[in-house]
C-alpha cells in the first residue's frame, strides 16, 4: 500500500484508516515540539483526524 504522507509504496501501519510507512511514523513520533517540522506534522494529524471523523459521520440514509 502507499503511504499517505510520503506517497511511497511501503508496508506500514493503519492509523485512522490511513496507511503510514514506518519511516513517516518514526518522523512523527520523534519530532520535538521545538522542531521546525512540528507545525507541519501537527497540521497533518489534524487533517487525518478530520478525514477519520468525517467518514464516521457521513451516514447512508438508505441503510
Amino acid at each position: 500500500m502507499y503511504c499517505k504522507l510520503c506517497n511511497r509504496e511501503e508496508d506500514g501501519i493503519d492509523l485512522l484508516n490511513l496507511n503510514i510507512c514506518r519511516n513517516c511514523l518514526d518522523n512523527l513520533s520523534d519530532t520535538s515540539v521545538f522542531d521546525i517540522k512540528y507545525d507541519d506534522f501537527k497540521n497533518l494529524i489534524r487533517i487525518m483526524l478530520r478525514l477519520y471523523i468525517y467518514e464516521k459521520i457521513h451516514l447512508n440514509p438508505v441503510n
